[in-house]
Protein backbone atom coordinates (compact mmCIF):
# COMPACT_ATOMS: atom_id res chain seq x y z
CA UNK A 1 0.00 0.00 0.00
CA UNK A 2 1.05 3.58 -0.80
CA UNK A 3 1.69 6.49 1.41
CA UNK A 4 -2.34 8.17 2.62
CA UNK A 5 -3.29 11.59 2.62
CA UNK A 6 -6.05 12.83 4.84
CA UNK A 7 -7.43 15.86 4.46
CA UNK A 8 -9.47 17.61 7.05
CA UNK A 9 -11.24 20.82 7.49
CA UNK A 10 -12.61 22.49 10.11
CA UNK A 11 -13.67 26.35 10.77
CA UNK A 12 -12.50 27.62 13.72
CA UNK A 13 -14.12 30.80 15.46
CA UNK A 14 -11.89 33.96 13.94
CA UNK A 15 -10.46 36.82 16.47
CA UNK A 16 -11.26 39.14 13.39
CA UNK A 17 -14.63 40.33 13.82
CA UNK A 18 -17.07 41.67 10.94
CA UNK A 19 -19.25 43.93 11.60
CA UNK A 20 -22.82 44.13 9.79
CA UNK A 21 -23.70 47.27 8.54
CA UNK A 22 -26.61 48.50 6.28
CA UNK A 23 -25.59 51.18 3.20
CA UNK A 24 -28.27 52.75 1.39
CA UNK A 25 -26.80 52.69 -1.86
CA UNK A 26 -27.65 55.59 -4.73
CA UNK A 27 -27.84 54.49 -8.42
CA UNK A 28 -26.88 56.90 -10.46
CA UNK A 29 -28.74 55.78 -13.92
CA UNK A 30 -27.49 57.49 -16.63
CA UNK A 31 -29.29 59.17 -19.92
CA UNK A 32 -29.98 56.53 -21.90
CA UNK A 33 -29.15 53.77 -20.30
CA UNK A 34 -31.31 50.10 -21.31
CA UNK A 35 -32.90 47.38 -19.53
CA UNK A 36 -30.06 45.03 -19.07
CA UNK A 37 -27.50 47.02 -18.50
CA UNK A 38 -25.63 46.82 -14.81
CA UNK A 39 -24.29 49.61 -12.08
CA UNK A 40 -21.29 47.93 -10.26
CA UNK A 41 -20.24 49.00 -6.84
CA UNK A 42 -16.68 47.64 -6.20
CA UNK A 43 -15.98 46.27 -2.74
CA UNK A 44 -19.82 46.82 -0.84
CA UNK A 45 -20.56 43.54 -0.71
CA UNK A 46 -20.31 40.81 1.91
CA UNK A 47 -17.20 41.04 3.81
CA UNK A 48 -15.49 38.00 5.77
CA UNK A 49 -12.35 37.81 7.84
CA UNK A 50 -9.19 37.68 5.67
CA UNK A 51 -11.37 37.56 2.51
CA UNK A 52 -11.98 40.70 -0.07
CA UNK A 53 -15.36 41.81 0.29
CA UNK A 54 -17.25 41.33 -2.95
CA UNK A 55 -18.98 43.69 -5.54
CA UNK A 56 -22.54 44.97 -5.56
CA UNK A 57 -23.75 44.76 -9.07
CA UNK A 58 -27.36 46.05 -10.11
CA UNK A 59 -29.19 45.38 -13.05
CA UNK A 60 -31.38 47.83 -14.85
CA UNK A 61 -34.81 46.51 -15.60
CA UNK A 62 -37.20 48.73 -17.75
CA UNK A 63 -41.09 49.13 -16.63
CA UNK A 64 -43.61 48.81 -19.41
CA UNK A 65 -45.34 52.38 -20.33
CA UNK A 66 -49.01 53.01 -20.70
CA UNK A 67 -48.18 55.05 -24.11
CA UNK A 68 -45.31 54.28 -25.40
CA UNK A 69 -42.56 51.44 -25.87
CA UNK A 70 -38.94 51.16 -26.48
CA UNK A 71 -36.95 49.42 -29.28
CA UNK A 72 -33.67 50.70 -29.22
CA UNK A 73 -32.96 54.25 -28.98
CA UNK A 74 -36.27 54.97 -30.82
CA UNK A 75 -39.85 55.41 -28.95
CA UNK A 76 -43.00 53.94 -30.73
CA UNK A 77 -46.38 54.99 -30.04
CA UNK A 78 -49.78 53.39 -31.55
CA UNK A 79 -52.31 56.01 -32.23
CA UNK A 80 -55.77 55.32 -33.68
CA UNK A 81 -57.52 57.29 -35.98
CA UNK A 82 -60.85 57.92 -37.93
CA UNK A 83 -61.18 57.21 -41.65
CA UNK A 84 -61.27 60.96 -42.42
CA UNK A 85 -58.07 61.44 -40.54
CA UNK A 86 -56.89 59.16 -42.84
CA UNK A 87 -57.44 59.98 -46.03
CA UNK A 88 -57.36 64.44 -45.19
CA UNK A 89 -54.49 64.38 -42.36
CA UNK A 90 -54.67 65.62 -39.12
CA UNK A 91 -52.79 67.17 -36.14
CA UNK A 92 -52.54 66.13 -32.76
CA UNK A 93 -50.30 66.40 -29.59
CA UNK A 94 -48.66 64.28 -27.03
CA UNK A 95 -47.06 64.82 -23.21
CA UNK A 96 -43.47 63.02 -23.83
CA UNK A 97 -41.75 60.79 -21.44
CA UNK A 98 -39.66 64.08 -20.24
CA UNK A 99 -42.12 66.01 -19.89
CA UNK A 100 -42.41 68.69 -22.84
CA UNK A 101 -45.90 68.78 -25.42
CA UNK A 102 -45.11 67.06 -28.92
CA UNK A 103 -46.93 68.41 -31.51
CA UNK A 104 -47.25 66.44 -34.81
CA UNK A 105 -48.74 67.46 -38.10
CA UNK A 106 -49.59 64.92 -41.15
CA UNK A 107 -50.97 65.83 -44.36
CA UNK A 108 -52.39 63.93 -46.74
CA UNK A 109 -53.70 60.01 -46.65
CA UNK A 110 -52.18 57.43 -44.41
CA UNK A 111 -52.18 53.58 -45.17
CA UNK A 112 -53.01 51.40 -42.54
CA UNK A 113 -50.49 50.85 -40.43
CA UNK A 114 -47.89 53.14 -41.54
CA UNK A 115 -45.59 54.28 -39.53
CA UNK A 116 -44.73 57.84 -39.52
CA UNK A 117 -40.81 58.91 -37.70
CA UNK A 118 -40.32 62.26 -35.45
CA UNK A 119 -36.60 62.10 -35.84
CA UNK A 120 -34.88 63.30 -32.59
CA UNK A 121 -37.96 62.51 -30.39
CA UNK A 122 -36.74 58.80 -28.92
CA UNK A 123 -34.53 58.04 -25.95
CA UNK A 124 -30.87 59.30 -25.73
CA UNK A 125 -28.08 57.71 -27.05
CA UNK A 126 -26.46 56.12 -23.65
CA UNK A 127 -23.00 57.60 -23.35
CA UNK A 128 -23.65 60.14 -25.88
CA UNK A 129 -26.53 62.50 -24.48
CA UNK A 130 -26.59 64.92 -27.27
CA UNK A 131 -27.54 61.93 -29.88
CA UNK A 132 -31.34 60.84 -29.56
CA UNK A 133 -33.40 58.18 -31.22
CA UNK A 134 -36.49 58.72 -33.09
Amino acid sequence: MGPMVFNQQQEVASKERCKMVSHTIVVNVERGMAAGQTVTFKALGEQRPKRLPGDVVVKLKQEDHAKFKRRGDDLHMNVDITLKQGLVGFQMSFMHLDGRQVFMKIGGMTAPGEVKVMPGEGMPKYGDPTTVGD
